[in-house]
Protein backbone atom coordinates (compact mmCIF):
# COMPACT_ATOMS: atom_id res chain seq x y z
CA UNK A 1 0.00 0.00 0.00
CA UNK A 2 2.87 2.35 1.11
CA UNK A 3 4.86 1.67 -2.39
CA UNK A 4 0.94 2.51 -3.87
CA UNK A 5 1.63 5.80 -2.50
CA UNK A 6 4.96 6.40 -3.00
CA UNK A 7 4.43 5.95 -6.69
CA UNK A 8 1.05 7.65 -7.20
CA UNK A 9 1.30 11.00 -4.82
CA UNK A 10 4.82 12.27 -7.05
CA UNK A 11 2.68 11.70 -10.30
CA UNK A 12 -0.59 13.45 -8.69
CA UNK A 13 1.28 16.03 -8.00
CA UNK A 14 3.23 16.26 -11.12
CA UNK A 15 0.40 16.25 -13.23
CA UNK A 16 -1.24 19.02 -10.95
CA UNK A 17 1.92 21.09 -11.49
CA UNK A 18 2.08 20.16 -14.97
CA UNK A 19 -1.52 21.03 -15.29
CA UNK A 20 -1.47 24.51 -13.52
CA UNK A 21 1.38 25.69 -16.09
CA UNK A 22 -0.24 24.66 -19.32
CA UNK A 23 -2.99 26.83 -17.68
CA UNK A 24 -0.85 29.77 -16.80
CA UNK A 25 0.57 29.36 -20.22
CA UNK A 26 -2.47 29.68 -22.32
CA UNK A 27 -3.88 32.28 -19.76
CA UNK A 28 -0.98 34.30 -20.73
CA UNK A 29 -1.32 33.34 -24.59
CA UNK A 30 -5.13 34.91 -24.29
CA UNK A 31 -4.22 38.05 -22.64
CA UNK A 32 -1.91 38.67 -25.07
CA UNK A 33 -3.80 38.48 -27.97
CA UNK A 34 -6.48 40.74 -26.31
CA UNK A 35 -4.03 42.97 -25.98
CA UNK A 36 -2.96 43.08 -29.72
CA UNK A 37 -6.80 43.02 -30.64
CA UNK A 38 -7.31 46.00 -28.73
CA UNK A 39 -4.44 47.89 -30.76
CA UNK A 40 -6.07 46.44 -33.79
CA UNK A 41 -9.36 47.83 -33.03
CA UNK A 42 -7.91 51.33 -32.17
CA UNK A 43 -6.09 51.58 -35.23
CA UNK A 44 -8.79 50.16 -37.74
CA UNK A 45 -10.00 53.27 -39.07
CA UNK A 46 -6.52 54.23 -39.63
CA UNK A 47 -5.60 50.69 -41.44
CA UNK A 48 -8.61 51.58 -44.39
CA UNK A 49 -7.53 53.55 -47.60
CA UNK A 50 -9.48 54.15 -50.99
CA UNK A 51 -7.16 52.88 -53.88
CA UNK A 52 -7.87 54.54 -57.16
CA UNK A 53 -6.43 53.41 -60.59
CA UNK A 54 -7.56 55.11 -63.96
CA UNK A 55 -6.21 55.52 -67.46
CA UNK A 56 -7.66 58.31 -69.42
CA UNK A 57 -10.10 59.51 -66.74
CA UNK A 58 -9.31 61.10 -63.92
CA UNK A 59 -12.00 59.51 -61.49
CA UNK A 60 -10.68 61.35 -58.15
CA UNK A 61 -14.04 63.61 -58.05
CA UNK A 62 -15.96 60.54 -58.34
CA UNK A 63 -14.32 58.53 -56.11
CA UNK A 64 -14.24 61.42 -53.52
CA UNK A 65 -18.16 61.72 -53.76
CA UNK A 66 -18.88 58.03 -53.47
CA UNK A 67 -16.59 58.24 -50.30
CA UNK A 68 -18.85 61.10 -48.93
CA UNK A 69 -22.12 59.01 -49.28
CA UNK A 70 -20.84 56.34 -47.76
CA UNK A 71 -19.97 57.94 -45.39
CA UNK A 72 -15.51 57.80 -45.63
CA UNK A 73 -14.41 60.99 -46.62
CA UNK A 74 -11.91 60.70 -44.40
CA UNK A 75 -10.35 57.59 -45.93
CA UNK A 76 -6.64 58.19 -47.36
CA UNK A 77 -6.11 57.89 -51.16
CA UNK A 78 -3.59 56.33 -52.92
CA UNK A 79 -4.14 57.20 -56.34
CA UNK A 80 -2.26 55.46 -59.65
CA UNK A 81 -3.74 57.29 -63.14
CA UNK A 82 -2.36 57.55 -66.61
CA UNK A 83 -3.18 60.21 -68.69
CA UNK A 84 -4.42 59.01 -72.37
CA UNK A 85 -4.93 55.86 -73.91
CA UNK A 86 -2.16 53.17 -74.03
CA UNK A 87 -0.15 52.30 -76.60
CA UNK A 88 0.29 48.76 -78.49
CA UNK A 89 3.62 48.88 -76.78
CA UNK A 90 4.27 46.12 -73.65
CA UNK A 91 6.26 48.92 -72.27
CA UNK A 92 3.79 51.28 -71.90
CA UNK A 93 1.40 48.97 -70.34
CA UNK A 94 4.28 47.59 -67.49
CA UNK A 95 5.62 50.72 -67.23
CA UNK A 96 1.46 51.21 -65.25
CA UNK A 97 1.92 47.57 -64.22
CA UNK A 98 5.01 48.65 -61.95
CA UNK A 99 3.39 52.05 -60.70
CA UNK A 100 0.39 49.93 -59.35
CA UNK A 101 3.07 47.38 -57.97
CA UNK A 102 4.86 50.45 -56.07
CA UNK A 103 1.19 51.63 -54.99
CA UNK A 104 0.25 48.25 -53.74
CA UNK A 105 3.63 47.90 -52.05
CA UNK A 106 3.28 51.36 -49.82
CA UNK A 107 0.01 49.93 -48.76
CA UNK A 108 1.58 46.66 -47.37
CA UNK A 109 4.12 48.79 -45.54
CA UNK A 110 1.48 51.52 -44.05
CA UNK A 111 -0.34 48.08 -42.42
CA UNK A 112 -3.56 48.59 -44.47
CA UNK A 113 -5.94 45.82 -43.49
CA UNK A 114 -8.57 46.75 -46.14
CA UNK A 115 -8.62 48.43 -49.64
CA UNK A 116 -12.15 50.17 -51.20
CA UNK A 117 -10.26 50.18 -54.55
CA UNK A 118 -11.78 51.88 -57.31
CA UNK A 119 -10.83 51.73 -61.23
CA UNK A 120 -11.30 52.89 -64.20
CA UNK A 121 -8.97 50.70 -66.67
CA UNK A 122 -8.94 48.09 -69.40
CA UNK A 123 -9.99 44.56 -68.07
CA UNK A 124 -6.42 43.47 -69.20
CA UNK A 125 -5.18 46.23 -66.25
CA UNK A 126 -7.81 44.53 -63.87
CA UNK A 127 -6.14 41.07 -64.24
CA UNK A 128 -2.62 42.80 -63.22
CA UNK A 129 -4.06 44.67 -60.45
CA UNK A 130 -6.06 41.31 -58.88
CA UNK A 131 -2.54 39.73 -59.20
CA UNK A 132 -0.63 42.51 -57.23
CA UNK A 133 -3.36 42.68 -54.83
CA UNK A 134 -3.84 38.84 -53.99
CA UNK A 135 -2.41 37.04 -50.54
CA UNK A 136 -2.92 40.86 -49.32
CA UNK A 137 -5.43 42.61 -47.45
CA UNK A 138 -8.56 42.89 -48.17
CA UNK A 139 -10.22 44.60 -51.29
CA UNK A 140 -13.74 45.88 -51.45
CA UNK A 141 -14.52 46.11 -55.12
CA UNK A 142 -16.02 48.72 -56.83
CA UNK A 143 -17.82 49.46 -60.04
CA UNK A 144 -18.91 52.68 -61.59
CA UNK A 145 -22.41 52.31 -63.39
CA UNK A 146 -25.72 54.73 -63.14
CA UNK A 147 -23.68 57.39 -62.57
CA UNK A 148 -21.97 56.16 -59.00
CA UNK A 149 -19.77 53.42 -57.95
CA UNK A 150 -21.51 50.86 -56.13
CA UNK A 151 -19.72 47.80 -54.34
CA UNK A 152 -19.76 44.75 -55.99
CA UNK A 153 -17.70 42.20 -53.69
CA UNK A 154 -15.23 41.35 -51.44
CA UNK A 155 -11.71 39.78 -52.47
CA UNK A 156 -9.79 38.17 -49.70
CA UNK A 157 -7.37 35.18 -49.65
CA UNK A 158 -11.13 33.10 -49.24
CA UNK A 159 -12.15 34.41 -51.45
CA UNK A 160 -9.55 33.52 -54.21
CA UNK A 161 -8.55 30.06 -53.44
CA UNK A 162 -10.45 26.51 -53.33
Amino acid sequence: MIDILIGVIPNFIYAVLVGAAAWLWQQRKIRQLRERLAVFETQRGTREIALLISAREDITEAVQAQLARDERAGLPLYKVHKDGNFTDQETDWMAFVHRIKNEVKKIREDGVTRVYLYTNVPVVMGVFLGALLDNGPEVIVHHFFGGVYRRIGTMTHETVYV
